[in-house]
């Protein structure tokens, strides 16, 4: 799993503005910098406390670049 909170992507909320670039494999965050600095000061991991067959499934699974299968 990616470190949470290592990209803008985890500071994004609702109506954040995007421009997807699909020919170079890229997404700009439209959002001032300074607002993106103030969201990480405040950002706080989600703790996912994950229990039964969705629990053994994380633990199992490959990433999605590498398929996605069941180890």
């Amino acid at each position: 799993m990616p470190d949470e909170g290592s990209d803008s992507i985890s500071l994004l909320k609702n109506g954040d503005r995007q421009r997807i670039d699909f020919p170079n494999r890229k997404i700009d965050i439209l959002v001032a910098e300074s607002e993106l600095a103030e969201r990480k000061k405040s950002w706080k991991p989600v703790k996912h406390d994950l229990t039964g067959w969705l629990a053994r499934y994380q633990k199992l699974v490959t990433n999605a670049s590498s398929g996605g299968v069941l180890a």
